[in-house]
């Protein structure tokens, strides 16, 4: 069965001095002392899963900061000393078997992707071949983007792109079919200063690879990262503790998950009043608040809940799924993880 992730690589992240690369099964343990990577491996895992999907991303966001691992800027994520760190994934069962992304310091310390390597599997030979997408000066192009291509090296004047970052650029305008002077050979010979039958060669090849043999993921990778905390038991919530009005629809499939794990008979969020949501666990045949049901109901319920609702071949990021719950409910845990159609990290 795919999960869609295969193997996470970084370099100079952190604590991870070097190249270190992991394999990823269907059920993948972390195990180790405090301060030795964990929390960054998913947190890494978490970014390059959103940036591997190409689809709405947008320029200004650091999806290495995004809750719930709030990783910082360059400064906090690169080890100490290094000019740039590099994050990679490897998928599955799609058009890209490997994205590979090196990160310098922008502005602000925020992120600048300084190279892009896609490697593209090719079905129909059981082959794989590799763009890469290089930024900076040259003595004839001040800036530009380089690519180098299975058969093409081509330079592209960044005044001809809109976006600042290559995974925004890929999403937002090559998935669309947008490409740099219209994809137009006439268009390139007027815009760009003294252009020679050479580089307009190079230019209609980046323009094939780009209509014709680049094909970028139909759907983002279900990366869905759980909340390490849980949920905090309160008698009342200002607003609905599970999603929205519309989260009584997965309750079914809660109740059926709590029931399994043998934590609750079921659960429910009733109104009370205007504004305020009351959780009711029914446990040994008694309704009662959360709060008065001790800590594991409400560690374990946002992984219940993602759990319930989520699409197939989902892939879970759970810290410490298991701290707060009874060891029986703990290997029935573990038996769900085993049968389910989902791969947990």
């Amino acid at each position: 069965m795919s999960t869609g992730v295969t193997g996470l690589a970084l370099t100079n992240v952190r604590c991870f001095s070097g190249e270190q690369r992991a394999r990823l099964a269907r059920i993948t343990l972390l195990v180790g002392e405090n301060s030795v990577g964990k929390t960054t491996f998913l947190g890494c895992l978490n970014a390059l899963g959103r940036l591997a999907g190409f689809a709405g991303l947008r320029d200004g966001i650091n999806w290495f900061d995004q809750d719930p691992f709030s990783m910082g800027s360059f400064e906090t994520l690169a080890r100490t000393g290094a000019p740039s760190f590099r994050a990679g994934i490897g998928l599955a069962d799609g058009p890209v078997s490997e994205l590979m992304i090196q990160f310098a310091a922008g502005a602000d310390m925020d992120l600048r992707e300084v190279e892009l390597e896609l490697r593209l599997a090719d079905s129909a030979s059981e082959t794989a071949s590799t763009l890469t997408m290089r930024r900076g000066p040259v003595p004839t192009h001040p800036e530009h983007w380089r690519f180098d291509g299975p058969g093409f090296q081509f330079l592209l004047p960044q005044s001809e792109v809109s976006y600042r970052q290559f995974t925004t650029w890929l999403s937002q305008a090559v998935r669309y079919g947008l490409l740099p002077f219209a994809g137009d050979q006439t268009q390139f010979r007027k815009r760009v200063h003294r252009a020679t039958d050479r580089d307009v060669a190079a230019f209609i090849k980046f323009v094939n690879f780009f209509r014709h043999r680049l094909r970028l993921p139909d759907a983002p990778l279900r990366v869905i990262p759980i909340q390490p905390h849980g949920l905090e038991p309160r008698r009342l919530y200002s607003s609905h503790p599970l999603g929205g009005a519309d989260a009584q629809a997965d309750f079914g499939a809660i109740n059926d998950l709590g029931r399994r794990l043998g934590i609750f008979d079921g659960i429910e969020v009733r109104q009370s009043g205007r504004k305020d949501f009351e959780v009711r666990v029914d446990v040994s045949g008694a309704s009662r608040n959360l709060q008065d049901v001790g800590y594991g109901v409400a560690s374990v319920l946002p992984a219940l809940k993602a759990m319930a609702s989520a699409p197939g071949s989902s892939v879970f990021l759970l810290q410490q799924p298991e701290v707060h719950l009874h060891p029986t409910a703990q290997a029935a845990l573990v038996g769900m993880m085993a049968r389910s159609d989902h791969a947990f990290v």
